[in-house]
């Protein structure tokens, strides 16, 4: 996201800012957390127009993402390539055992 597109930008602490988005017709508030040790950020949308409660939810979701972290467990989604990757080596698998044939592994 460009920094352009961020209005009413609040930090609530090193690393957790709160925005809203000039792109987009309404008026919710969105939080941008820095990953502790990486160089990447996960924004998250908050659904709300109201600062108070957009606030609370942003600092929700830092302590989340934190016991994400120290349990090991993917902060990020898997891009799609990743999915269609994985799902193509699934379908190969099963042409091979001849659940299905090679031709439908195939357009899939």
């Amino acid at each position: 996201m460009e920094k352009h597109f961020l209005t009413d930008i609040q930090k609530l602490s090193l690393g957790l800012i709160i925005f809203r988005r000039s792109d987009v017709q309404h008026n919710n508030w969105y939080c941008r957390i820095k990953v502790p040790k990486t160089s990447r950020y996960k924004t998250i949308s908050l659904k709300t127009p109201d600062e108070r409660e957009a606030r609370k939810m942003a600092e929700r979701h830092e302590v989340a993402i934190d016991i994400k972290i120290e349990n090991q467990v993917p902060v990020f989604d898997k891009p799609f390539a990743e999915v269609a990757l994985e799902y193509s080596a699934l379908q190969k698998r099963k042409a091979t055992i001849g659940d299905i044939t090679m031709r439908r592994w195939k357009v899939v």
